[in-house]
């Protein structure tokens, strides 16, 4: 799928994930995720759509977490 697309299945990821009830000896527990989307298109290497994934991961995080982040 192109960025947009894996933004939008993130998306939907994050959004079940922080929605549901995770429970541990008892305790509710509030779970959140963040993701950093890059596109592997071949005009980079994988180690360059990692690193890009990796930053926009980064960004999502210094903006509070629990958002998903698309690579320019």
């Amino acid at each position: 799928t192109g960025l947009e697309g894996g933004h939008v299945v993130a998306e939907k990821i994050r959004t079940s994930i922080s929605n549901h009830p995770f429970m541990f000896n008892g305790k509710s527990l509030s779970v959140t995720m963040s993701f950093g989307i890059s596109l592997f298109d071949g005009g980079t290497s994988v180690e360059e759509c990692i690193n890009n994934a990796d930053n926009a991961l980064y960004i999502g995080k210094r903006r509070g977490r629990n958002i998903v982040v698309t690579a320019s």
